[in-house]
């Protein structure tokens, strides 16, 4: 059996958010970049890929929805995200604080949250790359 190779490319750099959030000038640059190189060398079927406004929390849990129901257990899945990261205090996070991949506008897309939506992709050669503080 053959295996397929999937993508999820994410980058803001918040330009024009309402919700007070820093700007910042080269995260959408390099996921373009990332894109165009694992297209031309990496045997990708599919790489998606979300810029700017479109980096809502509804359209990363949608994408990854999609990653999920393509990718089978022998495939191999690579996400990347460039932009922000933040923390908050949770007392019912393991550490005492919860990480978030800040999104363009609120809400925010919490470590809770992402790790429920990556436990529906079947695959264990699953990376995501965060090119983010937190």
């Amino acid at each position: 059996m053959s295996q397929n190779r999937y993508g999820l490319i994410i980058g803001t750099n918040y330009q024009g958010n309402k919700a007070n959030i820093p700007e910042l000038g080269l995260c959408e640059r390099d996921a373009s970049y990332l894109k165009g190189k694992i297209e031309s060398v990496g045997n990708f079927k599919e790489i998606p890929i979300l810029l700017g406004r479109q980096v809502t929390k509804d359209n990363i849990q949608r994408e990854i929805k999609n990653l999920a129901r393509k990718a089978k257990k022998d495939d191999t899945v690579f996400l990347y995200f460039s932009g922000h990261g933040t923390t908050q205090k949770d007392s019912r996070a393991p550490n005492g604080m919860r990480n978030f991949l800040v999104c363009f506008d609120r809400p925010h897309l919490s470590d809770e949250e992402l790790n429920r939506m990556l436990e529906d992709i079947q695959s264990p050669k699953t990376l995501f790359v965060f090119d983010c503080c937190y």
